[in-house]
């Protein structure tokens, strides 16, 4: 990735660190790519997710027919599925309540037919279980992952929070543009440009 100078992305990530106003909340670090001459409609195809080095707060949950303790995160069983999707409310926290999720593969039209309503519209479809061996792999990296914001020509996703450190923060950038990066049809030819921001801050350009 030659056309990108890191110490000038290290310089910028800091900037907005140091001068974006304190909030009563921790505010997160986002990485804005402007693209140009981009088909957006096929690079959805292409990217949805990132894998970050320093972050894995992202919450997986797994939907099994009967509950499951041998696995590293929180499992929600069948009963538990028909039972959420007979209250509205509760459906739409559960919804709410997670990032990611997985499913046996026979689950999967059964929550499409009671919980799609909730799930779909935020993106939160399942996704099917594959390998059962490689069940707990596949959930520590998407609790690595961000779904990333693809809207016209411009990609935006969370990196990080304000209280990480500077070299952490700067590491996810850095692998994020990698990876858009590698999926682009012509490479670094179709950035235009590179922001980051504080939640609540105005956005300062990189490049």
């Amino acid at each position: 990735m030659v056309f990108m100078d890191y110490d000038l992305l290290k310089n910028k990530i800091e900037e907005a660190l140091k001068t974006g106003k304190k909030r009563r909340f921790k505010q997160s670090l986002e990485l804005i790519i402007v693209l140009k001459d981009v088909d957006v409609k096929e690079l959805k195809n292409s990217i949805s997710l990132i894998t970050l080095p320093y972050f894995n707060d992202s919450k997986v949950v797994v939907f099994n027919e009967i509950k499951r303790s041998d696995i590293n995160t929180e499992s929600i069983s069948l009963k538990e599925i028909e039972t959420t999707s007979q209250n509205k409310r509760l459906a739409k926290k559960l919804a709410r309540s997670f990032d990611f999720s997985l499913a046996e593969t026979k689950l999967i039209p059964v929550i499409g037919k009671l919980l799609g309503k909730f799930l779909a519209p935020l993106g939160k479809m399942p996704i099917p279980i594959t390998d059962e061996k490689k069940l707990n792999e596949n959930i520590e990296k998407l609790k690595k992952s961000r779904k990333i914001n693809l809207k016209q020509n411009q990609i935006q996703v969370k990196i990080g929070k304000e209280d990480m450190k500077l070299e952490e923060l700067f590491e996810n950038a850095k692998n994020v543009i990698n990876q858009i990066v590698s999926v682009l049809p012509n490479g670094e030819k179709n950035i235009k440009k590179i922001y980051v921001k504080l939640t609540m801050s105005k956005p300062i350009r990189v490049i």
